[in-house]
């Protein structure tokens, strides 16, 4: 478990720190995002929206303002979904495109 939480805070914090860009992306490059990942098959966009904002939102209310405690949540967000059965690179690939969608504040460039 321990060697698990430390591979999902590497990948959180490789994308939380490194997305970047001038603008937000798209909504349907987010849904492309997730094109393909067998974590996602079978999610309505509608569905696959709200895990988004979801996510962006968890950050918010549980990140304590900072990137470390951002990382935090998202370790935990994102754990639970490997738990449930979801594939762990496949989450934090759509967790980093959700940062650029809908919170793109947490980028940093």
């Amino acid at each position: 478990m321990r060697s698990r939480s430390l591979a999902a805070l590497a990948l959180v914090a490789l994308f939380l720190t490194g997305c970047s860009s001038a603008a937000p992306i798209s909504e349907d490059e987010y849904l492309a995002s997730a094109d393909g990942l067998t974590s996602f098959d079978g999610m309505s966009d509608d569905d696959l929206i709200e895990y988004g904002e979801a996510y962006c939102e968890y950050l918010r209310e549980h990140g304590d303002g900072t990137e470390e405690g951002r990382a935090r949540a998202s370790e935990i967000f994102l754990a639970a979904d490997v738990d449930a059965g979801g594939d762990l690179a496949e989450t934090a690939i759509v967790a980093g495109h959700a940062v650029q969608r809908f919170c793109p504040e947490f980028r940093t460039d």
